[in-house]
């Protein structure tokens, strides 16, 4: 098992697109690095969002216009802002006491996400990270691992999307 320190170590993802290269990215799972972030902040739920007609096959297939303007989720607010949440006592936050998140299932109380970036700068997705129980801010170099796991998760979300032929009509 990694530790977030094994995983994290400064530069490795910050920066150094020469290492990046040279890690197997059809080889790496984005839902275990999310996992790896969860547990970096004491997450137990994690959730890994596309940004709807950035993956080019299910955009393609399903003809999407453009994202609601009203964010429903918290994943909506991250890729509307494009940039990092956290929201410590989801229910006593005026922006996100009605989410259907924080009301109803599965009562979410603390969350930690960031945005997903491509190589070129745009926005391909969210990693969310939710907690059932209102915290204090967690640490910021947890903080730092955690947006530098993000940037694998784009890295091997962007190798997977590379992998896939799109076909054209």
């Amino acid at each position: 098992m990694f530790s977030k320190h094994d995983l994290c170590s400064p530069g490795l993802l910050h920066g150094k697109s020469a290492q990046l290269e040279q890690m197997p990215g059809r080889g790496i799972d984005p839902q275990r690095l999310a996992e790896i972030a969860g547990r970096i902040l004491g997450c137990p739920s994690t959730k890994i969002v596309e940004a709807p007609g950035t993956d080019p096959i299910f955009a393609r297939a399903a003809s999407l216009d453009a994202p609601s303007e009203t964010p429903g989720t918290f994943a909506d607010v991250i890729l509307a802002s494009g940039s990092t949440l956290l929201v410590c006592n989801a229910p006593h936050h005026e922006l996100y006491a009605d989410f259907l998140e924080v009301q109803w299932f599965p009562r979410v109380r603390f969350v930690f996400g960031v945005p997903l970036c491509g190589s070129n700068g745009t926005l391909i997705g969210a990693l969310t990270l939710f907690d059932f129980k209102a915290r204090k801010r967690p640490p910021d170099a947890d903080i730092s691992d955690v947006e530098q796991i993000g940037a694998a998760i784009s890295y091997a979300i962007e190798a997977r999307r590379a992998s896939v032929p799109v076909f054209a009509n």
